[in-house]
């Protein structure tokens, strides 16, 4: 779990002064590729179904249009917010918003073959060759769904996918670096799930799409008589908390920073962060990349704090 910590931007304040950390600038490491992680950026709050592209930075790669579900939808008559919405009940993963796919189609929409929908969004900056990666996102099934599947996974391009080039029935012709295996059940509508890998990178990867690539024949689905939506046999996935990071920038983030004599030295180990100080400090804040408080510390010149339960 300690990969995907080490991905956000962390705001350290001391004693009188304000100073940055920032452990995501490029020449020293980089951290989550994914910009817009969590869908928490919107340039109009969506008021309609198959808004993804009022995300800040997200899109769909096929004829489809996938939903941004945000807070800021509440009341709308369409009923695409958060938690509620017309696919389930859910509260985000991290902050307020996330997206939702149709994974797979049974029947109805009028689509024969399984309907499919897709979110990409491009990095930050292109993959290297030879350099190994690492990926992690969540995943919940919309619990208003006949069927949800566990067949989701991510594909890295070099190229943006035209919206042109696959028809909503057939799913995109690429094999995708990470796979969710099929005893990683994604079927809990209570919970978000965490689907993770790691792969070598080919070089030049600049675009993640997340979705099911898996043909009928290798979609394997599970009936949930959960369906509230007459006559659409579907499954819905909700995805949040996108993180992508080279696997070398997981172990100790080096050089040392240096402001106003107050020199932190982080180091991430085995599940946990660990911030020292040449000298005591009053108060530590540590604040996320959009801005939300996650931690408060004071007193001592060192301590830690548990990756899993103060960031996910």
């Amino acid at each position: 779990m300690n990969k995907y910590l080490k991905m956000k931007k962390i705001f350290l304040i001391g004693t009188i002064v304000w100073f940055l950390v920032s452990i995501a600038t490029k020449g020293i490491c980089q951290y989550n590729l994914v910009p817009n992680p969590s869908f928490e950026l919107y340039d109009t709050c969506p008021d309609n179904v198959g808004q993804i592209y009022r995300a800040i930075g997200w899109s769909s790669p096929t004829q489809t249009s996938p939903d941004y579900h945000n807070v800021c939808t509440n009341g709308n008559p369409w009923n695409i917010g958060v938690p509620q919405n017309v696919h389930g009940y859910q509260f985000a993963k991290d902050g307020n918003g996330y997206a939702g796919i149709i994974s797979y189609t049974v029947n109805g929409l009028g689509i024969a073959g399984g309907f499919r929908e897709y979110v990409q969004i491009q990095l930050t900056d292109s993959l290297i060759a030879g350099k190994e990666y690492s990926l992690g996102f969540y995943v919940s099934p919309g619990d208003s769904c006949k069927y949800t599947t566990n067949s989701i996974g991510a594909y890295f391009s070099h190229t943006k996918i035209d919206t042109i080039q696959s028809p909503p029935n057939v799913p995109l012709p690429f094999l995708p670096q990470i796979q969710n295996p099929q005893n990683n059940n994604l079927n809990d509508r209570s919970i978000w799930k965490k689907v993770t890998g790691t792969f070598i990178a080919s070089g030049g990867e600049k675009y993640i799409i997340i979705g099911n690539f898996n043909d009928t024949t290798n979609t394997i689905l599970t009936y949930t008589s959960w369906d509230t939506i007459p006559l659409i046999s579907i499954a819905v996935h909700y995805i949040d908390g996108i993180i992508v990071t080279p696997m070398d920038s997981l172990t100790s983030i080096s050089p040392p920073i240096k402001y106003n004599n107050l020199q932190p030295l982080i180091y991430n180990y085995n599940n946990h962060i660990s911030v020292s100080f040449d000298v005591g400090i009053k108060n530590c804040f540590i604040y996320n990349n959009i801005g939300q408080q996650i931690y408060h510390y004071s007193g001592e010149s060192k301590y830690s704090l548990d990756i899993e339960t103060k960031f996910f």
